[in-house]
């Protein structure tokens, strides 16, 4: 079990990345391989873009407040989240091009230039 403090950082952490993101997606990755991870990992990062793997309820409270809140209804189950402040497109071509060769991740909602997407 982390310790309170460790806890507090990465909450404060992950609300200044969701406070800073115009882009995001929400996804499900259960039935993923440590390789399939890794690969999708390295194709976000080629587009300036980050992803996370999150405790629901952690992201939840992170998300008040942020332009994020409104997809917070989605984290649910195993929930990773991509993210970026600047080329939603960019974003989106990775995301639909790797779920596309793997079945198993699926998206569950995004956000767009800060406007929700289910």
């Amino acid at each position: 079990m982390k310790p309170k403090k460790k806890k507090a950082e990465e909450l404060e952490q992950l609300k200044k990345d969701l406070a800073s993101a115009k882009n995001l997606v929400v996804s499900q990755f259960q039935g993923m391989t440590v390789e399939q991870d890794t690969e999708l990992r390295q194709k976000i990062r080629a587009t300036n873009s980050d992803y996370k793997v999150v405790k629901n309820t952690l992201a939840r409270i992170a998300a008040k407040g942020t332009p994020v809140e409104g997809v917070a209804g989605s984290f649910r189950g195993p929930t990773a989240i991509a993210f970026n402040a600047s080329d939603p497109v960019a974003l989106a071509k990775a995301l639909t091009a790797y779920a596309k060769t793997n079945p198993v991740f699926v998206f569950r909602a995004g956000m767009v230039e800060g406007d929700r997407k289910s």
